[in-house]
């Protein structure tokens, strides 16, 4: 097999060594293939692709590989910060989940309600209605792990007619979700009220 078709994933060593667990078993029988026989890694609060599938090889190197998904793939680069760097760790992230997206509501006051997540705590959640400002939303504290989902809720006074209803959470790390066009960005939905 060529190096081109296989998926090379590269990690600092610190972050292998206390955070990768190796999987070569689940639910206390042996790995199916679909979920990666012979072994797989999982990499906790990572995006997916760092949980490589069908693991044949563990390289330890100073430098990172040269390959599709480590050097071209899986990249991006911040604002503010010119080089790309690779995409690990899960986005701060948050989800609107009450009302519904499309829902009729009656006019008047309405509970906004979702979840926010990260790989750190999540701070601060906002929602904003139609075109007005960012409102703290009151957000439940995380669980005993700091990753774990929090719920967020909002009360706000609809009018009659079409409104838009958008949320942003942002972590302790100052991170913040970034506008629509990016990954994970600000979720929105859009009700009625009567």
């Amino acid at each position: 097999m060529s190096t081109a078709s296989r998926n090379v994933k590269d990690l600092p060593l610190e972050t292998a060594r206390a955070d990768i667990l190796l999987a070569h078993s689940m639910n206390g029988e042996p790995l199916r293939p679909r979920y990666g026989f012979p072994l797989r890694s999982v990499a906790p609060r990572m995006f997916g692709t760092n949980s490589v599938k069908w693991l044949t090889r563990i390289v330890l190197s100073d430098t990172r590989p040269d390959h599709l998904f480590t050097t071209r793939l899986y990249n991006r680069a911040l604002p503010g910060d010119g080089a790309p760097r690779p995409v690990r760790e899960v986005d701060v992230n948050s989800k609107l989940l009450a009302p519904y997206d499309g829902d009729q509501l009656p006019s008047g006051e309405v509970e906004v309600m979702g979840r926010a997540w990260s790989p750190t705590e999540v701070a601060a959640v906002e929602v904003a209605v139609d075109d007005g400002p960012w409102l703290p939303a009151a957000l439940e504290p995380s669980g005993p792990h700091p990753a774990s989902w929090q719920t967020f809720t909002l009360t706000h006074i609809v009018s009659p007619g079409p409104h838009r209803i958008r949320s942003r959470a942002t972590d302790r790390s100052g991170r913040t979700q970034p506008s629509p066009g990016a990954r994970n960005s600000v979720h929105e939905i859009r009700v009625r009220a009567d």
